[in-house]
Parts: structure tokens; sequence; C-alpha cells
């Protein structure tokens, strides 16, 4: 999947509600806060058109003589006629439109759910809509809250199936947080098949365990939230998410990132929430903080025009940000596993960087 914002009809394909500004970095268009119909986000995103088929010629080289290609077609948007992708003749079209009442659907019983984000990727293919649930989750004994979304991605170029799933950000620092659940199943995704409808159907009365997926994750932060990170397990943590390159000359650039998100961690989001402070769910804030708002970014020539800070946007919720977040939660979980619980004293060997000593348990020359 392409990770730039599109422009359609000359207009950045996005929009947000007003009170999620900040996050995206000035992108798109503002609506109004509480967003609940669906037309109103999605005409300010640019995406009230239908896409179509078309047929597919080639030219004969020899005779020059044009003939219809039998097993392709390209999609297009009815509107401007702009090319979106080619695809299968069996390929199914889902409209923008049918995508926005599928999520409507699964949010009919979630009184106070409203439309927070959409928009469109690359060329208008990809195209994405986030809705706000009403439930959100705390960590016990703080005032630390993560707000749980409902984020849907669609594709009409064949380059992805259309997912649904759960997706969250943290209110105190207002990172973009999309977390793993720990199960593939747990993301409703559909094929551009004949029976992708009724598919989609079905999976309605999977989507009613949401309530659950947000327990069981707000169970695993406060799993992590109890347990102290120690210098054993930093290590361990940091080598498995930021492993060394052994082609990379020297390690200014690794070094680079562990020293930031070393940096991160003991600042603790200016420490507001001091409760979780030395902890795994520290950590993941820290690594979270850093793909978001301090990872490199390329401006590639899909991106020309775009800000790196509007680009590490991008990454954040849909490209390499979101998988090294991913990670994160199951690298925690898995490394903190024996670790010291919060307020028992630690006979680990303690986090020490200042000497260098930290840096070389990681193959880092000081």
């Amino acid at each position: 999947m392409a990770h730039n914002i599109a422009t359609i009809n000359g207009k950045t394909a996005m929009a947000f509600s007003g009170e999620r500004k900040a996050i995206w970095h000035e992108l798109g268009q503002a609506v109004g806060q509480n967003t609940v119909e669906w037309k109103v986000i999605a005409n300010e995103a640019q995406l009230l058109w239908k896409t179509v088929k078309k047929p597919l010629f080639s030219r004969q080289p020899v005779t020059n003589a044009v003939f219809e290609l039998p097993d392709m077609v390209a999609v297009h948007r009815d509107n401007d006629g702009g090319y979106l992708g080619t695809v299968g003749k069996g390929y199914e079209l889902i409209q923008n439109e049918e995508m926005f009442r599928y999520v409507d659907d699964l949010l009919e019983a979630e009184n106070g759910a409203h439309w927070d984000t959409a928009g469109a990727l690359g060329n208008g293919a990809n195209i994405w809509g986030l809705a706000r649930l009403p439930e959100v989750s705390r960590i016990k004994g703080t005032v630390d809250v993560t707000e749980n979304f409902l984020l849907f991605l669609g594709s009409h170029d064949g380059s992805t199936a259309n997912e649904a799933k759960l997706c969250r950000t943290r209110v105190v620092c207002q990172n973009t947080l999309r977390v793993a659940l720990g199960e593939a199943g747990k993301a409703l995704k559909f094929k551009h098949t004949r029976n992708v409808r009724f598919r989609m159907d079905q999976a309605k009365k999977i989507w009613l365990g949401i309530h659950e997926d947000i327990r069981e994750q707000e169970e695993k932060e406060n799993l992590l939230a109890t347990r102290l990170m120690t210098g054993e397990t930093m290590v361990s943590v940091l080598n498995k998410l930021f492993p060394e390159n052994p082609l990379a000359k020297g390690d200014a650039r690794r070094r680079g990132i562990v020293e930031m998100v070393l940096e991160l961690f003991a600042s603790n989001d200016g420490n507001m929430v001091p409760e979780i402070k030395g902890t795994a769910y520290n950590m993941l804030n820290a690594v979270t903080e850093y793909a978001d708002h301090f990872r490199g970014v390329r401006i590639t020539a899909g991106r020309q025009g775009m800000t790196e800070t509007q680009a590490r946007a991008e990454n954040a919720l849909f490209g390499t940000g979101d998988s090294l977040k991913n990670s994160a939660v199951a690298v925690l979980l898995e490394e903190t596993k024996d670790s010291p619980i919060r307020g028992e004293k630690i006979v680990s060997k303690p986090i020490v960087t200042s000497d260098g000593a930290f840096l070389k348990a990681l193959g880092i020359r000081a």
C-alpha cells in the first residue's frame, strides 16, 4: 500500500474532526466535532465518488491491430476518470459508500460513536475511515486514558483486502497507537470476490466481541504497567526492536535511535503519569513516541510537497512506524514476563547508560 495522502479534485483527500487536528499535523479539511453522518466527513475527504470498470486494450506490434485484453480491466473514478489500478475481470467493486455504511452498521449499537478521520492514499486507490468508540481504557491507579477507534482500510486496485480492526490513541501524549490484539483473526478482512458482501454480513456477528477485545488490550497494558524494566530486559527489548545491521558501517544510526528511545523512556512524557515511570508500559509509550514524532522518514516521489512531520504521521498509522509499535507490544510482554513488579525491590542489574556500559551490552561502541 502507498503511504502518501492523495490529492483529489485539487484538495488533500483527508478530513478530520476538529479536535484531531494536532495528531494529523494540519493535513486535510476540518469538519465539526462529533460528526455522526458519514456523508459529511466523506465529502470533505473527497470520497463521494464511485468506481467503474473500463476495458483494457493492447496493440499488436506487427499488424498494429488493437484488441481488448480478455482477463483484465482498469478501475477508474467516475467523477474525474482518475485511474486507480488494473484488476482481473472477476474483481468485485466495493464502493466507498458501502464501506462507510458497513462501519455504520458495526457501530449501530455504540451510542456515542462518531467519525474521526477519513481519507485516501496514493492515487486514491486506498481509502480509510476512523470512527471513535465511546468506550475508553484506563491504567489502574493513574490518569492515563486510551481512546478506542474502529479503523477500516479499503482498496480499489486489488493491492489489499478490505479490513476493519481496533485502533487506539493514548490521550496523555496524543500519539497514534495502533496495537496488535494478539490474534490475526481479530481483524476483519474481505477480498473483492463474488461472495464478499455475504462475508461482510457474517463478520458483523464477530465484531460484537469488540468490547472483549478492548478489555483484553486494557489488561495487557495494565500488566505492562506493573512490570519494571531492568538493565537486562532493556537490552533484550532494544536488541529485538532495533537489531544490529551487520551490513551497516559503524553504529551511529542505531546508537542515535537507542539513545532517543532511552531519553523518551527517562522523560516518561514529562512524567505526566509518574505511577508508570520505569515500567514496561513506560517503554511502550517511549517506542510509540519515537515512531510517531522522531523516527526518520523518506520524502519519496509520491510525497513531494509534504513535510517530514506529515510523512511521519502517515507512517505512524499505515506504514513502518505502525509495524514497529505492533512489535513493541509483543516483545515487551514476552521479555518482561519475569521482571520485578512495581513496588518490589529490584535485585536485577539497574539500567546504566552514562558510562557506556549499557550501550556496550547492546553491541554499540561507546
